[in-house]
């Protein structure tokens, strides 16, 4: 047995689902509603019987069986009575009121609605009341109250909006706009007729759309726009042909047959009256049959069908007097009048004309009906005697007014093609005048692209002129500073050492001001970005306020900082490049200020700015120079300017760096009493790095792990054999004497040439330039990689082209180290032996696996030739060395376990592949890592580099990285300053 609860759950599911089908399928509504209904008198459920009788009653008005829903209701009604049963108390007169709503009795209608208000009042339910208040508008509406119609509906769309329904509120919209069309006021109407439309088409609602569309075309249909009002009520059509609902097809059958005749179309517009007459005598509702009966007659007048036309007309009137709709009343009056002096029953048309005045009288003003009625009957009176008496001159006056029409015609017709000349003058005249400005428009776009073409291709011209200068000026660069660092390492007398370290410093310096005019380019193109890091600002600016003291003090400058007010916070910024402005700020006002002068730097939060002030005594900046002096390459043209040197460049790069820090950098300046250039940027809170404390003077130099000596030559006694490749002369013969005291050296001049050599000659190593003529560098390697004979030839690359693209671009094809220039010529020792010694043990490796016949066989190819599965491996290692760097516990062997391989297999393939052991290894890309940082300038302490390559000690860290790359790291804080 089935609980009573259950089964009374079962009732609700049945009345939703019929619920769900009462719009579209009357049958399958009937079933569930008989189903729910059973089931709750046998259950007992009482208001589950009472919810069923209702969506029974709906489903009858639906259908257009008032009399039998009106029975129904009665029996909610009393029910709900005996159960106290408020809400079916409600729904019975709502039921009831639409029944009196669709038989024309609109004062009953609003008594059942006034009572359902008043109880859902009560039950304090909203969307109930929102209802009634729906209902009455609609009422009040068909009795002709317009006030209180829209009184109402608009008290329902506020109740609408306060629950936040918005998908209710289409057909509040849709009654309103009716109103609004039976006032006259078409556009008002037409306003919220497509506010209505726009909320169905958002919420998918099909049982208002198609009333709205039929309004919509009603509203061109006055407007006389009959082919827009003809598509929306085809439209409205077919969607409540989809819905099933006849009085509604009824009416756009009844609308569409209007434009028919309206357009002269009498027998479409009958076939479609005499459809929607049918359909309206199905559904029972008197009231409503009177439009189709009243176009009926008005067609078959029209068609001189007279006898046709008094019978339709006749009944119009008839249903229009039984349901007091007096605007029917008036317009079937009209027409019978018509029909009836057209059949020269004068009598009879002197009845309806008097009944059409009374009619038309009481709809403007009730008050007046008598006064209105008897003007209108003498006028009649009147009207009829002067027909009386003026018959005998009626056909004289016709023909009077033919003969008149034709003239009018002629006139008419001689004006409109006067018209119709002057009209295609115009748009002659106009087509002319589009065509002349696209013709100068399309000009203009084609002078634009041509611009933008010369733009683009000036602003690559420019990058190959930078990237061409760099090269040209980075290798003289190189042939200087390598040389000295060699000489400096010989036992030379102090003053020979002293002048070789002022050449040396020089060279930075020029080397510093050619990667500042590369800096500034690529801010032109928009090619470097911010690398913001978490930094302690008020230790960054101690610092870089203490590298001027012992100049400030060699210049008897007053030299003064202020920011013991800036709180000891950690910021997110680039601090290279905040260094950068500020060592340019700093060293312009010492260069500027006399001795006795004085330089302060200011800084402190404002909101949330970082402000800095870099203030000096010195000679100013001339005022008409002030708006340039951020300008590349800016000189003052001022006759009587002092000549003070500079390039230009420095504040240029300063002012794109606080730009591209998101800030600004401002200058303030009188010539002869200093300047303040004033430096915001955003005041962006980091977090506190955390950097363990190391010991710098603890020195760990045992012999594991570090790089093991390589012999000169070979156990045959052959020396190891390099090729070098370079364009330029003197660089070509300074590494060849560099090297040839240890190596073989073999040279080339291009990567052609470099082939060619490869044909006679095998070799150990190769070193090549990247720009050269006829095959540059990458393609001298790319083709080599696919040789089979060289691929496993390891190669470094010397390069001026320090840009991340070009490195990525050689580490791609499969590069295996590469040396910016300038280089000093300890770095490129140490990176040809480490080539070398890899080389070798890979060979080694090689050699001893094809004695042990191992069952795998691999081919070196990729990084230094290892195959697609060597690749993949090498890859997952270092994908997981990086992500362990500073795990103090990870032990690469362990990683053995990932490839599912013995500790002893994954030894011997990670030394086949690299030439390196596990640890090896791990250091070497530890130092890969740290050498990406301290290039790209994230760091500006060796701790911080050490600790994020996973060495906590920094001296170690420093010696591995010199063995490694032949260079002190220290030397880059040095280059960045």
């Amino acid at each position: 047995m089935e609980s009573n609860i259950y089964r009374e759950e079962k009732v609700d599911t049945y009345l939703n689902i019929a619920t769900e089908y009462l719009l579209y399928d009357s049958l399958k509504t009937l079933e569930y509603v008989n189903k729910a209904f059973n089931e709750a008198v046998e259950v007992g459920y009482e208001t589950g019987k009472i919810d069923a009788l209702n969506t029974k009653a709906l489903l009858k008005i639906k259908l257009g069986k008032y009399e039998q829903a009106k029975e129904i209701c009665d029996t909610i009604l009393v029910l709900s009575m005996q159960e106290n049963y408020s809400k079916g108390k409600a729904k019975a007169y709502k039921g009831l009121g639409a029944v009196s709503f669709y038989q024309g009795d609109y004062q009953q209608a609003l008594n059942h609605t006034y009572t359902r208000l008043k109880i859902n009042q009560e039950l304090k339910d909203s969307l109930a009341i929102q209802d009634c208040y729906y209902s009455l508008g609609l009422m009040y509406r068909r009795q002709g109250n317009h006030e209180k119609s829209l009184e109402n509906l608009f008290l329902s769309l506020e109740i609408i909006k306060k629950l936040g329904l918005k998908n209710n509120s289409a057909s509040n919209y849709n009654s309103i706009g009716l109103v609004y069309m039976y006032r006259g006021n078409h556009q008002l109407a037409l306003k919220y007729y497509l506010k209505a439309f726009e909320i169905c088409e958002e919420f998918g609602d099909t049982k208002v759309k198609p009333e709205v569309l039929n309004n919509i075309g009603v509203v061109y249909e006055e407007e006389k726009k009959y082919e827009m009002a003809l598509d929306y009520y085809l439209r409205s059509l077919q969607t409540f042909k989809k819905l099933g609902s006849k009085r509604e097809i009824a009416l756009s059958l009844h609308n569409i047959g209007n434009i028919y005749e309206k357009q002269g179309l009498y027998d479409k517009s009958l076939e479609y009256q005499l459809q929607s007459l049918a359909l309206f005598e199905v559904t029972e509702v008197k009231v409503e049959r009177t439009y189709p009966l009243l176009a009926i007659g008005r067609v078959y007048r029209k068609q001189n069908l007279l006898l046709e036309a008094r019978r339709f007309l006749s009944d119009a009137l008839q249903i229009s007097q039984e349901t007091g709709f007096k605007l029917n009343i008036k317009n079937a009056a009209h027409q019978l009048a018509l029909v009836e002096e057209a059949l020269e029953n004068y009598k009879a048309a002197y009845n309806y004309h008097v009944l059409f005045k009374q009619m038309s009288d009481s709809l403007i003003n009730e008050d007046n009906t008598e006064a209105i009625t008897k003007m209108q009957t003498e006028y009649e009176f009147d009207q009829e005697r002067d027909s009386i008496q003026f018959a005998n001159e009626k056909e004289k006056l016709v023909l009077s007014q033919k003969i008149q029409s034709q003239q009018n015609k002629q006139y008419v017709t001689i004006v409109g093609i006067i018209i119709l000349i002057v009209l295609l003058y115009i748009l002659y005249r106009y087509y002319l005048s589009k065509q002349k400005a696209n013709k100068l428009l399309q000009q203009r776009n084609e002078e634009i692209d041509r611009q933008k073409r010369e733009l683009e291709s000036l602003d690559h011209i420019k990058s190959r002129f930078f990237a061409n200068i760099s090269h040209e000026l980075r290798t003289p660069l190189t042939l200087i500073s390598a040389p000295i660092s060699s000489l400096t390492k010989r036992d030379l007398p102090e003053e020979a050492v002293q002048e070789l370290n002022f050449i040396s410093n020089n060279t930075s310096k020029l080397q510093s001001l050619v990667d500042d005019i590369l800096q500034l380019s690529k801010l032109e193109s928009h090619k470097i970005e911010v690398k913001s890091e978490n930094v302690a600002i008020a230790s960054l600016l101690t610092r870089i306020f203490s590298n001027f003291s012992s100049m400030a003090v060699y210049l008897e400058i007053t030299y003064e900082s202020d920011i013991d007010f800036l709180p000891d916070d950690y910021l997110r910024i680039d601090a290279p490049k905040l260094e950068k402005v500020l060592n340019n700020l700093i060293s312009n006002a010492l260069k500027y200020t006399l001795s006795g002068g004085c330089i302060q730097m200011k800084a402190y939060k404002q909101c949330d700015l970082l402000c800095i002030q870099v203030k000096d005594t010195g000679k100013g900046i001339i005022e008409e120079d002030l708006p340039y002096i951020f300008d590349p390459y800016f000189q003052s043209k001022q006759p009587d300017a002092p000549m003070q040197g500079g390039t230009g460049i420095g504040l240029a790069l300063a002012k794109e760096y606080a730009d591209l820090m998101g800030g600004e950098l401002t200058v303030k300046s009188q010539q002869g009493r200093g300047s303040t250039f004033s430096l915001t940027i955003p005041y962006e809170e980091g977090v506190a790095t955390q950097i363990p404390n190391v010991d710098t003077d603890e020195i760990d130099m045992s012999d594991d792990g570090l790089e093991n000596d390589l012999p000169i030559v070979r156990e045959t006694g052959d020396k190891y054999r390099v090729l070098i490749v370079e364009d330029h002369p003197e660089m070509l013969q300074f590494i060849k004497s560099m090297l040839q005291e240890k190596y073989a050296v073999f040279t080339a001049f291009n990567g052609k040439h470099a082939l060619m050599q490869l044909e006679k000659e095998p070799v150990d190593l190769i070193i090549s330039d990247v720009m050269m003529p006829e095959m540059d560098g990458f393609t001298l390697l790319q083709t080599i990689r696919e040789d089979e004979k060289n691929h496993s030839v390891p190669m470094i690359m010397l390069t001026a082209l320090n840009e991340e693209d070009h490195k990525l671009k050689a580490l791609n094809i499969g590069v295996d180290e590469y040396l910016p220039k300038p280089f000093s010529l300890d770095e490129l020792m140490a990176r040809v032996k480490n080539m070398l010694l890899r080389h070798e043990v890979r060979k080694q490796v090689s050699l001893e696996e094809k004695f042990e016949r191992q069952a795998l066989q691999e081919r070196l190819i990729g990084v230094e030739g290892a195959n697609k599965g060597d690749s993949s491996f090498i890859m997952q290692v270092e994908e997981l060395i990086l992500a362990e760097l500073e795990n103090e516990e990870f032990r690469l062997d362990n990683m053995a376990e990932v490839f599912h391989i013995g500790k002893r297999q994954f030894r011997r393939r990670l030394k086949k592949v690299t030439g390196l052991s596990p640890k090896e290894y791990q250091r070497e890309v530890a130092m890969q890592k740290a050498r990406k940082l301290l290039e790209d300038g994230v760091y500006n302490n060796l701790s911080a580099v050490a600790f994020s390559s996973g060495i906590r000690n920094t001296t170690r860290f420093a010696q591995y990285y010199k063995n490694r790359f032949g260079k002190d790291p220290r030397e880059y804080f040095q280059e960045f300053r």
